[in-house]
């Protein structure tokens, strides 16, 4: 619930307002939760002119409560002033954002239990959509190669390999998404990602990264050190920043 400073109008974060939060069985909601969840999210999507598409993974609606003040909780109506799937926070983390009386404000400045609540919404979302990447009746990962036993002049432990990391399970439609998307960035076309073609992709997508922080990520995706990307490590990549 959010409810603007004394005398303001608008109740987005960093303007002094009000927030209080409930679980999803507060029974103070408990009609607007029904009602919306059950009866009215399916209708979302089509009153949007997209039918066939789903919820998107993580949104946002903000709620007006359209009833005459005095109404009985069960017989309240509310309107949807907002549905945003575009710019979508985690309000427990609002500590974190710098203001101008709070410019050097960091994640440190969220309290354990915002933290938590936090971690647990990241986590289901994680969840979820490994839920849609992996779904029923696609691939599971493939289980990793057991190293091959060590000759008799060979010490065993040096013989030892570090396990390979599982691939990601993915449906053909996502293997052809993720395909086209590797050929797009190799500009080249010389069938691997190079580290000026990454950071130039992630500038065009309007993520600001230093020239050193992108050359780091490059090396931690670069399994084999050979400085360029296959589409193995590209996936990866792409996986663990999903």
């Amino acid at each position: 619930h959010k409810k603007p400073k004394e005398g303001g109008i608008s109740a987005v974060g960093g303007t002094g307002s009000i927030y209080t939060y409930y679980g999803p069985d507060e029974a103070k909601f408990k009609n607007l939760t029904e009602g919306f969840l059950k009866k009215d999210l399916p209708l979302v999507m089509p009153a949007l002119g997209l039918p066939e598409e789903p919820v998107p993974l993580w949104w946002t609606t903000d709620f007006i409560l359209s009833s005459p003040e005095g109404t009985p909780a069960e017989e309240e109506k509310w309107i949807v002033g907002e549905f945003n799937c575009s710019c979508v926070g985690i309000s427990r983390c609002l500590a974190a954002y710098c203001k101008d009386d709070t410019p050097n404000a960091c994640y440190d400045d969220i309290s354990a239990e915002d933290k938590a609540e936090a971690d647990r919404y990241g986590k289901l979302m994680g969840e979820k959509a490994l839920g849609f990447l992996c779904p029923a009746g696609a691939a599971p990962p493939a289980p990793a190669a057991p190293a091959s036993a060590p000759s008799s002049d060979e010490p065993r432990e040096e013989a030892k390999a570090a396990p390979a990391e599982a691939a990601p399970c993915m449906s053909d439609e996502q293997q052809k998404i993720f395909e086209a998307a590797f050929k797009a960035i190799d500009t080249d076309g010389s069938g691997a990602i190079e580290v000026k073609e990454l950071a130039a992709v992630l500038k065009q997508m309007g993520v600001e990264m230093s020239d050193a922080d992108v050359q780091g990520v490059f090396a931690k995706a670069d399994v084999n050190g050979d400085q360029k990307l296959d589409m193995e490590e590209y996936k990866k990549l792409v996986m663990k920043a999903m």
